[in-house]
């Protein structure tokens, strides 16, 4: 059985709603992480419908958001090899804003 399951605890770092050709919420966004030597790290998201209006309305720039997700990988129209990661599920982290 293969599992594709991703858990991230980061902070927005942007985001971009639009609509899909059917009519439905998306909502494009990255969150920040840090690795063991505090390096930042850029993680690409979508979420679709309900969930990305909440997250939109809910969590500005530097506001932490735990998200569970699936890795979607695709090529880019310059056949670059991408990976971004579809929102399942998330939480609230904290009211905190960090740096």
């Amino acid at each position: 059985m293969a599992y594709n399951k991703c858990i991230f605890i980061g902070n927005m770092a942007g985001k971009k709603m639009m609509q899909t050709k059917a009519g439905k919420s998306m909502l494009l966004f990255t969150i920040r992480t840090w690795d063991e030597e505090d390096n930042a790290e850029h993680i690409d998201c979508v979420s679709y419908g309900k969930q990305a209006e909440i997250i939109d309305r809910d969590f500005p720039d530097k506001r932490q958001i735990f998200l569970e997700c699936k890795a979607h990988t695709y090529k880019t129209q310059d056949g670059k090899k991408a990976t971004q990661f579809v929102v399942v599920k998330f939480e609230y982290c904290s009211d905190r804003m960090t740096a």
